[in-house]
């Protein structure tokens, strides 16, 4: 069973509906808003949202993921992927663009 998994951006309802169905414990969602973070907690049921805006992504991460994230979805790129990817636990690597 999958623990963690991160998710950034657009397309975030399915992309929360499929971590649902892979049956992870925790869904940690990515937000540039304060609104769009209250909104994936409040209406999607998330467990914890990183706004980017305001919050240090990779140390936030790590308070929430100690252990690493195991699946990590992603139509974005870029450095904040790559601060992301590191904490992905090597074993269990799934990463989906």
């Amino acid at each position: 069973m999958y623990r963690v998994v991160i998710i950034r951006k657009q397309q975030i309802n399915l992309f929360f509906q499929i971590a649902g169905l892979l049956g992870c414990e925790k869904v940690i969602g990515i937000c540039e808003t304060e609104e769009k973070c209250t909104y994936i907690t409040d209406e999607l049921g998330v467990t914890a949202a990183i706004n980017t805006s305001n919050q240090d992504v990779a140390s936030r991460l790590k308070e929430l993921a100690p252990s690493g994230v195991n699946i990590f979805i992603d139509n974005c790129g870029g450095d904040l992927s790559d601060s992301i990817i590191l904490q992905v636990v090597a074993t269990e690597c799934n990463e989906i663009n």
